[in-house]
């Protein structure tokens, strides 16, 4: 019988005690890792249809700046302390005031991270991450801000080479509290939202009825600001009362309304935007391939 050599080829497992921890997972509970190890192995990742990010790129290079893209995001405005001594109204004063603060450093730091990465991107006639390097230590702009680091050029190298294959695979490390983290730290489905955001399933299944469903779901818990808190009744109708922002942002994602760039998430509010687009439009949603990764919560 021949064998079948799947994933991304063999697999070497190094069970061993951290000092300290004991070991958490037990002796029976080593087997039922390694066999999701083996399963995990097998999961083919692939970069979502690189015209996204291509149209997302162009206007970048054209304009030299990421507002383009996040400029038309509002800073949320912090609210006026109480002129009241009422305790009550402080306490909601300062809650939101904080809640304000985090928003804003949130939307300052993905306009940062997005920046450097889109920029490293668009430059021409890199051969390798050195000569990237010397390029930014040169520019005048990196100076006054920052300079890029080994890990932004190894994504836009790694996005690059990634792009035209028909999947690739990701190797996971398993530490002693059970979780798995990918060992490539460039480009994983664990990284910030832009790298969430260019990565899919390369094998794509039917949505059925209950992955239209959660498809919805999934574009409301990116939305964020609150409406991933509703109940699953309300994050559907959510969705459902924002279909013309849906199609808009799935049509045109620099030059229309932007509603994606308002989410919490935009690039994988995006690609789900597109997604969720290609289901409603066809003659028949349920059997749509979607190759989008739902985020769930076991219970």
């Amino acid at each position: 019988m021949e064998r079948k050599r799947v994933g991304g080829g063999p697999v070497k497992l190094e069970l061993g005690m951290e000092s300290g921890f004991g070991n958490p997972l037990g002796r029976n509970g080593i087997l039922t890792w390694v066999i999701f190890l083996l399963w995990w192995k097998r999961l083919r990742w692939r970069i979502f249809g690189f015209s996204m990010g291509r149209q997302v790129i162009g206007t970048f290079a054209w304009t030299g700046s990421v507002d383009c893209l996040l400029g038309r995001i509002p800073g949320v405005p912090l609210p006026e302390k109480p002129s009241t001594e009422d305790l009550t109204e402080i306490q909601n004063w300062k809650w939101n005031a904080r809640k304000a603060k985090k928003i804003n450093q949130e939307r300052h730091s993905l306009r940062c991270d997005t920046e450097i990465k889109l920029s490293l991107m668009i430059k021409p006639g890199f051969e390798d991450s050195l000569a990237q390097m010397k390029y930014w230590r040169g520019s005048v702009k990196s100076r006054l801000l920052w300079l890029p680091s080994a890990k932004q050029i190894h994504f836009e190298q790694v996005a690059r080479k990634m792009k035209d294959e028909e999947g690739f695979y990701y190797p996971h490390n398993l530490d002693f509290r059970g979780r798995a983290y990918p060992m490539h730290p460039h480009l994983n489905h664990l990284s910030s939202d832009l790298c969430r955001g260019v990565l899919e399933f390369a094998e794509g299944r039917p949505l059925g009825k209950s992955g239209l469903r959660w498809l919805k779901i999934q574009l409301a818990n990116l939305y964020a600001g609150g409406v991933e808190k509703l109940s699953y009744d309300g994050r559907l109708a959510f969705v459902d009362n924002h279909l013309d922002d849906v199609f808009d942002s799935a049509d045109n994602p620099l030059n229309g309304n932007r509603w994606w760039l308002t989410a919490e998430d935009p690039f994988q509010c995006l690609a789900a935007c597109i997604n969720l687009s290609e289901a409603l439009r066809s003659s028949s949603p349920h059997t749509v391939i979607s190759h989008l990764p739902i985020h769930q919560v076991s219970v």
